[in-house]
């Protein structure tokens, strides 16, 4: 047996050193982002290919079977045919370089650059070799170039760049038109060429402020001096511009303005010509016609909407250069004043309004040998003199309705005084309140000023029918003002525009009669002027609408309170406690006896409570989050409590509506609110409020109800019936607070922090609200006694 031994030391070193440099190859491709493939075209086989190659054509993971055919398919289709031919031409050169458009499988499109070669065996070509590239930012950049470059070589105007030194380095072909220069006779001259010293320095000044940030750009107007010795004036912009080593010149564009001044001299030429008639003009036109009815001059601008001009007007007759809708206005007043007679009137054109002034022009004789007029466009004077009129009226109409609406008992009075009062008024032409009804329609309630405007209207609410897009279905469903500026020309009033024509209105108002979130109907308003409810008229009549609904809650609430017919609601929940997920013991039993309303939806509620069931008022103050606080006022048995409230959903919602919460009782864990409602109250809100907000309540009593005549309730309720609600807070909230115990349990200031008022404040709505009482008191006794 023969061992031999040979040194291999070379070889491995050689192949650790073809190793590393495949590797730094490697890392060199994907550093610079490139794809290197190679093909087999004996086997079609891919013995390798880098894997930033995959990438460029929109693989995330190395594909298995890439091939000459499957990169076709990713050739756009308008690149295909050349790239085929530039493969087929390598055949015969041995390489290929070219750039094409690519559709990845990601779906982007992409520009690559590609090139390579074939190796050939017996000079038939065995394996090809290539290397591709991402080249869609430079494309995309050289596009933008291009872009650029023709945008300034087809632009009229000039664009000049000047280096540091102030010497064109660029300039387009309209610059050198302008100049009257060949470019090539301008890359290297001075600025001086062409432009004065002067601008020269202070266009050195402004860029000084640009570079320090003071200004973004400047204008210059200066001349440029032409190769032939003539000038042109042109208006020059500049901005910064900083080359590549750093040093920074401008770049500029020229615009000649030549006719533009001239045509300025030429209008500071007329003015000087009539500044006589000017300064008796502030605006407008002004014309003198002579005596065969001629224009000899014109200026300013012809009423309406027209074209006429001032070249087509002198020298013309009036009746042939006149529009017909101006000529009736104007021709009977020039010859009015041909006659000798001078006339000041306003009158509408085109839907705007102009005050005209014609005169007589005598000569020294006092001859009549021509006329002047004047016209001045007075549209917007005249809308704000029309708005202060139907605001003074407006806030006559708001006082009147006030006081109105303070003695009327019922909703259908309140509504019918709005509606007449509006009407009666010399700024709107009529109006009228509405509500929906089951269909999602709107009805009238009550008019005035009209009669059966809805008969041949629908409105809707519905948000998917196209007749809730004006202004009345808009403002029911979301609660706020909406205005017509002008009917004529707003789209949205396209489906009732047939059927209102004869009404002869141009704008009009939808305010939302409501009052705490109760919206309970909708008050339209109409006027004959166009942008009529804008501005503080808008903003009083909003408040309108707050007004009366203001006043139909207080109505209804009355009506609860003192009227013998009552709708009655008993509702019940069992284990209240669970329900809200208080955790304490049910026994006890807890009252809520009255609650008083001392902001829009802040309460105090005054009740009473066992001593075995004050942790439970405790344990419900934490659970309930309109719950906010509570105070305990005694030791006793019963002890009294007051709960604050905050946002309270299913008081708030009977508040709105002028109900009244009769009693709440928990006993034992078992909780029962009786609530009245005066007759004409939407009662269906009120019972969707409960259920949403105790989803385990159960209704156990909905009737009608009439109060005994020997009712003990009647008699304190015609007591209060003349209190306001600040009146009534004030002496609801003392009584119930100890105040008039003696000693007293709380002082003057203990309720008026609690109703978050001044203590003057209160004692001042206390006494009055004494007063009233003890006045019906003895007015009552008088009567009886009578």
């Amino acid at each position: 047996m023969s061992i031999y031994f040979q040194d291999i030391t070379e070889r491995k070193a050689a192949e650790t050193a073809l190793r590393d440099s495949e590797e730094r190859l490697r890392l060199a491709l994907e550093a610079g982002e490139l794809g290197v493939w190679e093909l087999d075209l004996q086997t079609e086989d891919v013995p390798g290919r880098s894997p930033h190659h995959d990438r460029i054509f929109g693989y995330e993971e190395p594909v298995d079977d890439w091939s000459f055919e499957r990169f076709l398919e990713h050739v756009h289709p308008a690149d295909r045919d050349r790239v085929e031919r530039q493969f087929e031409a390598a055949f015969e050169s041995g390489e290929w370089s070219f750039e094409c458009r690519i559709l990845g499988a990601d779906d982007e499109r992409r520009w690559i650059g590609a090139r390579g070669e074939f190796f050939f065996d017996d000079g038939d070509p065995v394996r090809a070799v290539g290397v591709v590239a991402d080249v869609t930012d430079r494309k995309e950049r050289e596009r933008e170039l291009e872009r650029y470059e023709r945008a300034v070589e087809t632009i009229d105007d000039g664009v000049y760049i000047l280096d540091d030194d102030r010497r064109f380095t660029m300039v387009n072909d309209g610059f050198a038109s302008m100049a009257g220069y060949d470019r090539s006779d301008l890359v290297g001259e001075p600025a001086e060429t062409v432009f004065s010293s002067e601008f020269v320095d202070l266009a050195d000044e402004k860029q000084a402020e640009l570079e320090s940030g003071n200004r973004e750009f400047a204008v210059l107007e200066e001349d440029v001096h032409r190769a032939d010795g003539t000038s042109v004036i042109v208006e020059s912009r500049f901005e910064v511009f900083e080359f590549d080593d750093g040093s920074t010149g401008r770049v500029g564009t020229v615009r000649d303005v030549s006719e533009r001044v001239e045509r300025e001299r030429e209008l500071e030429e007329v003015r000087r010509r009539y500044r006589t008639i000017a300064d008796h003009f502030p605006n407008g036109a002004v014309a003198l016609v002579d005596q065969d009815r001629r224009y000899v001059t014109f200026g300013g601008t012809p009423e309406g909407s027209t074209d006429v001009t001032r070249a087509d007007l002198e020298g013309a007759l009036l009746e042939d250069a006149l529009p017909e809708q101006i000529a009736e206005v104007v021709v009977p007043r020039y010859e009015a004043a041909l006659a000798g007679e001078r006339s000041t009137f306003e009158e509408t054109i085109d839907d705007r309004v102009y005050q005209f002034f014609f005169a007589p022009v005598r000569d020294d004789d006092g001859d009549v040998f021509a006329a002047m007029a004047m016209s001045q466009d007075v549209t917007e004077r005249k809308r704000q003199r029309d708005q202060l009129e139907a605001l003074n009226s407006l806030n006559e109409v708001v006082r009147e309705i006030t006081d109105a609406v303070i003695d009327q008992s019922t909703r259908d009075e309140i509504e019918t005084t709005v509606c007449e009062r509006l009407a009666a008024s010399d700024s709107y032409r009529f109006a009228w309140i509405g509500d929906v009804d089951a269909n999602q329609t709107v009805s009238v309630r009550t008019e005035a000023g009209v009669e059966g405007y809805l008969d041949d209207i629908v409105i809707s609410v519905d948000p998917k029918d196209t007749r809730s897009e004006g202004p009345t279905g808009r403002a029911l469903r979301t609660g706020d003002v909406q205005t017509m500026r002008d009917i004529e020309s707003d789209p949205r009033y396209e489906p009732w525009r047939n059927s209102v024509e004869r009404y002869d209105f141009r704008s009009s108002a939808a305010i939302p009669v409501s009052n705490q979130g109760t919206i309970y109907g909708i008050l339209n308003v109409y006027a004959e002027r166009p942008h009529a409810f804008e501005g503080q008229e808008a903003a009083l009549i909003e408040q309108l609408g707050e007004i009366v609904g203001h006043a139909i809650a207080a109505a209804d609430r009355k009506q609860a309170l003192m009227s013998d017919e009552l709708v009655e609601l008993e509702f019940r929940i069992q284990d209240i406690f669970a329900t809200v997920d208080a955790p304490v013991e049910t026994a006890g039993t807890i009252t809520l006896d009255q609650a008083v309303q001392i902001e829009d939806d802040e309460y105090l509620v005054y009740g009473t409570a066992t001593s075995d069931a004050v942790d439970a008022v405790t344990s419900l103050t934490e659970a309930l989050p309109h719950w906010d606080d509570v105070t305990f006022r005694s030791a006793s048995s019963p002890t009294g409590f007051v709960l604050r409230l905050s946002s309270p959903p299913v008081l708030s919602v009977i508040a709105s509506l002028g109900g009244v919460v009769e009693g709440v009782v928990i006993e034992d864990g078992d909780f029962r609110m009786t609530i009245h409602l005066a007759p004409t109250v939407d009662v269906r809100r009120v019972i969707d409020a409960v259920e949403a907000s105790y989803p385990n309540v159960e209704m156990v009593r909905r009737r009608q109800i009439t109060r005994s005549h020997d009712d003990p309730q009647r008699i304190r309720r015609r007591l209060v019936a003349d209190l306001t609600d600040r009146q009534r807070a004030a002496l609801d909230a003392a009584y119930h607070a100890g105040y008039f115990e003696w000693p007293r349990e709380s002082s003057g200031e203990d309720v008026a922090a609690s109703l978050d008022v001044a203590a003057p404040t209160f004692h001042q709505h206390l006494r009055k609200a004494e007063r009233k009482v003890l006045e019906s008191l003895f007015s009552n006794e008088g009567q009886a006694e009578g």
